[in-house]
């Protein structure tokens, strides 16, 4: 598998876009701490997420397989082309240089082009130890897609 390093310009896009994505996925909102707790809110931590990143390569027409995360996670395309599908089968295409945000929803990704797709991935879940992501069965009408 190729290593790719990141620039900083794709580290500060992919974590500004983890930021307030995260911030409403894995923590409560602001405007739902009380008016007494506000004070002690704004100034300490109430949970800490972890975040892991990973360099991803993906031959002509391999597929990650239908899964989910437990938390946020954050796609660059490098160089090649994307195409995500979500539970109802319908995909999107990303091109280098755009980014795919998901959530926890079951998807696939896949390299439906005759070249090397490179990804950049950053994964934001509540708890060091929880795994990047886990297999799924294909959704109800989705089982042609792998």
């Amino acid at each position: 598998m190729s290593r790719t390093r990141w620039s900083p310009f794709v580290m500060a896009v992919v974590g500004l876009a983890l930021i307030g994505l995260s911030a409403r996925t894995l923590t409560h909102s602001y405007d739902e701490v009380t008016a007494a707790e506000r004070p002690k809110a704004s100034l300490g931590v109430k949970r800490v997420a972890d975040v892991k990143t990973a360099d991803v390569v993906y031959e002509p027409g391999h597929s990650s397989g239908w899964h989910v995360h437990p938390g946020v996670h954050a796609v660059v395309v490098l160089s090649g082309a994307l195409t995500v599908y979500d539970e109802g089968c319908r995909s999107r295409d990303y091109a280098a240089g755009q980014i795919y945000v998901g959530g926890r929803e079951p998807h696939l990704a896949r390299n439906e082009t005759a070249g090397l797709l490179r990804l950049a991935v950053m994964y934001v879940t509540d708890s060091p130890s929880d795994a990047p992501g886990s297999a799924v069965p294909a959704p109800t009408g989705c089982e042609a897609v792998e």
